[in-house]
């Protein structure tokens, strides 16, 4: 199964959306939700390079 940058899987696609809705000026964030969500950045970071290892 080829992936390309343009049609991500249903995981990045998903963490993707996760990403811009933490990243996203628009939205008001406690610090401890961040704290998480600045490990789980770095995690899905490390999980994308590991599932698109192939390409």
């Amino acid at each position: 199964m080829q992936i390309t940058k343009k049609s991500l899987c249903d995981v990045c696609s998903v963490r993707r959306r996760r990403e811009a809705e933490i990243l996203g000026p628009s939205n008001r964030i406690t610090r401890t939700v961040l704290a998480q969500s600045a490990q789980l950045l770095r995690l899905s970071s490390v999980f994308r390079y590991l599932h698109h290892s192939d390409t």
